[in-house]
């Protein structure tokens, strides 16, 4: 679960404002992502558009709770029950942010990996959602799925980088 400390508002308002940012970037992306697909009409095209409409809904989740979380701490005088709501919205938005957000990166491993099978997508979606779902220390155990889930894409990415400068 997510710590809270006590921090001042302006600090969290700065999560917020990143949190819109990244929304508006991310489905910026998918939208162009779209406008592409209809253009090529390539399904992995298409696939690249949906892995970044999660990524922008996680986004927009996280906005979401974050002004939640900074209207309940605004309060004049935060008791331990307004206390514990702020912990809710903590713990729930991480939650539905982490599942939009492994979504996104599932479906993106999946275009990666180039092979059309709707077994092997809902495969990929199960088997990334297990921990999130599951697991007693979820942010932990999240970031850590995250960094293994970016590695592996960035490493993709880097190696066609290199097939294709050694082509030219």
């Amino acid at each position: 679960m997510p710590d809270i400390n006590i921090i001042s508002n302006w600090f969290l308002s700065y999560g917020f404002r990143f949190a819109v940012l990244f929304f508006i970037i991310t489905l910026a992306v998918s939208f162009y992502s779209f406008k592409a697909y209809k253009f090529s009409e390539q399904n992995n095209v298409k696939l690249f558009g949906i892995s970044f409409l999660f990524f922008s809904f996680s986004y927009l989740v996280q906005a979401i709770f974050s002004i939640l979380s900074i209207s309940e701490v605004a309060e004049e005088s935060v008791s331990l029950l307004d206390f514990s709501k702020v912990l809710l919205f903590v713990h729930l938005g991480f939650f539905i942010q982490a599942l939009f957000f492994t979504v996104g990166l599932a479906t993106l491993i999946y275009t990666i990996l180039n092979i059309k099978s709707k077994k092997l997508y809902i495969f990929i979606i199960s088997l990334s959602l297990l921990p999130v779902l599951f697991s007693l220390n979820q942010p932990n155990l999240f970031h850590i799925l995250f960094s293994v889930l970016i590695f592996f894409i960035s490493l993709n990415y880097l190696e066609a980088y290199l097939k294709k400068r050694h082509k030219r």
